[in-house]
């Protein structure tokens, strides 16, 4: 049976009825239960709510790809109109890819077939007339071909450029381009871009071809980098092509520029040695700069010939031009090298007798800091020069990024190769810089008694009490312990051991020890008081008898000992002849 329902009306207090509700008489409040809502299973809830998500994912991404398309990074440069002062393309112009239309183009220029290489630039607003965009065509060929080295890893065959054999951390990796840079032209006081751009006008297909900006900067470039008044008063077989991308002209120029070089290099050569003779400062500073000046003649002179008197093409022009920056470079610095030589000379002794005077402690010290100077700035002059080099190469180009990858594992080789020199190089700093030995110093090295007579980078060269020149490695100087005479006090104990018989009589030698050191040099010899005779050690072979002489000067400390020695030891013989027992005759045997 259906429940009744009746219908209650509320009135508020402006009569007005607000409230109809049905009521249910069996229900316990007077109201009609409400209806249980239906239920879903729950795989077609979870489906509908994956579809509500994807959905509303879709929505979110369509501005974003709207906005993309519209404004962000279109894959075209749209243009109202392309080259219309030129004639119909000819078929065999195919500018479909970046790659297509610089090989075409190039082909174009070395066959003389403007005709078709007009049409690889855009030259809308350049070129009034088709005459003119040729000329600009043909003065590009020639740009290109000696002042641009084309990137061609960075042109896809592909018609939206993408680089997809570019490793997955390069920045254009996947990306679509309308713009890509060939290569860059010298110039002042800024290199020129040359690019090719994507363009699409209205009723045609987009197609890649130079860009305007390129195109309106080729006469200018070409100015810079065509071909001089000389090479264009040569007859037309030298100017053909010859091998490996050169000309005639340019394979008979090679030779006789670097013979100009030489004789250029050589006239700067005698002229400074016939004008620098004396022994004035200015004298040995243009004497010191000989060489580096000679070095600027050259490469001056090759400078000159490559970018004012010849224009050679680039396969030259992209090799001699770093390395003519580098010469003028390393020729200056090389100067500045030679003359701080000079000037320091002057400030500071390094005359071996001089150094090893033991009253020269300080300026001991000053000629190793000056050395150390001196090796800094050889470092800044190395460092300058492969900046400069590596800056005039243009490294930062896509020529150079391919070359520094194809050096990597070369550079971790020599990189691997050189720890031990650079640690040389760091172990000559720290000595100049704690002092441990200096320039002048006397020290014991291995048993060998010797004096320090210069801290190079990669090795000490050590001077032997006997002449001899013992060259060691900065790095095994500093690991091994040797005794520095010349960092201690000046007056110094000498020791002169002796072995004896048992029953020699010290104190009779002890009188001749007295004797003897009245017999030495008296200013060589410090406080007497200081000196002594002691039995320091015996085994079964006698005793060991150790005389120690005060001496004042360390460098003359082992001389000194040597003739004190030597008389101790004809004393103690002129004993043992008188019947006196001094050495021992025990046999080696019984050491045993």
């Amino acid at each position: 049976m259906a429940a009744e329902e009746t219908v209650v009306e509320g009135v508020c207090h402006g009569c007005r009825p607000v409230l109809r509700v049905p009521v249910c008489p069996k229900s316990p409040h007077g109201r009609k239960a409400p209806e249980p809502p239906s239920r879903l299973p729950g795989w077609i809830a979870m489906i509908r709510r994956f579809l509500t998500i994807l959905c509303l994912a879709l929505v979110a991404a369509l501005p974003s790809a709207a906005q993309d398309g519209a404004g962000g990074a279109p894959e075209t440069f749209e243009v109202d109109a392309l080259n219309p002062q030129l004639g119909p393309v000819p078929d065999r112009v195919d500018r479909a890819t970046p790659r297509a239309t610089v090989d075409g183009f190039l082909r174009a220029t070395s066959s003389d077939d403007l005709e078709a290489a007009v049409h690889y630039l855009n030259v809308t607003g350049v070129a009034g007339t088709e005459a003119e965009a040729r000329r600009l065509a043909d003065q590009l060929g020639v740009v290109i071909d000696r002042a641009v080295v084309i990137d061609w890893e960075a042109l896809t065959d592909r018609p939206d450029a993408l680089l997809d054999t570019a490793r997955s951390e390069d920045a254009l990796s996947g990306e679509i381009r309308r713009s890509i840079l060939l290569g860059q032209a010298e110039m002042h006081p800024q290199p020129i871009p040359v690019r090719v751009n994507r363009v699409e006008a209205p009723g045609m297909a987009p197609v890649w071809v130079f860009s305007r900006e390129t195109v309106a900067e080729i006469p200018d470039i070409y100015a810079r980098h065509g071909p001089s008044r000389l090479e264009r008063s040569l007859p037309d077989a030298l100017r053909g092509e010859a091998w490996f991308g050169l000309m005639w002209w340019e394979l008979l120029a090679l030779p006789l520029g670097l013979a100009l070089m030489a004789l250029t290099g050589w006239l700067a050569w005698a002229g400074v040695g016939r004008i620098s003779r004396g022994t004035s400062r200015a004298a040995r500073l243009m004497r010191a700069g000989r060489a580096p000046l000679a070095l600027f003649a050259a490469t001056a002179t090759a400078g000159w010939l490559i970018g004012g008197f010849f224009a050679f093409s680039s396969e030259i022009s992209h090799i001699a031009d770093p390395l003519v920056a580098l010469g003028l470079a390393l020729a200056i610095l090389l100067f500045v090298l030679r003359g701080v030589d000079v000037i320091i000379e002057d400030l500071v002794s390094f005359d071996d007798a001089t150094l090893r005077n033991a009253k020269e402690d300080h300026r001991r010290a000053i000629a190793t800091r000056v050395s150390a100077f001196r090796r800094a700035v050889l470092i800044v002059v190395v460092i300058v020069a492969i900046v400069v080099a590596v800056h005039e190469a243009q490294l930062s180009s896509g020529l150079g990024l391919s070359f520094l990858a194809s050096a990597g594992l070369l550079t971790l080789v020599f990189g691997f190769a050189a720890r031990t020199i650079l640690g040389n190089i760091l172990a000559s700093m720290q000595i100049a810089l704690n002092q441990s030995a200096r320039i002048g110093d006397k020290v014991t090295f291995k048993d060998r008694l010797c004096h320090v007579e210069r801290i190079h980078f990669t090795f000490v060269q050590l001077r032997v009490w006997t002449g001899i020149r013992l060259i060691v490695p900065v790095s095994e100087f500093v690991s091994e312990p040797f005794e520095n005479w010349t960092m201690q006090e000046r007056p110094m104990n000498w020791l002169i051991r002796l072995r004896l018989a048992h029953d020699a009589d010290v104190e009779a030698l002890r009188r001749d020890f007295d004797r003897i050191m009245d017999s030495l040099d008296p200013e060589q010899l410090d406080d007497r008081a200081n000196a002594f005779v002691a039995v320091t050690d015996h085994d079964i072979l006698g005793k060991e008898v150790t005389f120690g002489l005060p001496c004042a000067n360390p460098d003359t400390a082992w001389f000194l000992s040597c003739e004190a020695r030597e008389k101790l030891i004809t004393a103690a013989a002129d004993r043992e002849a008188r019947g006196e027992t001094m050495f021992a005759e025990a046999k080696a045997s019984e050491a045993a």
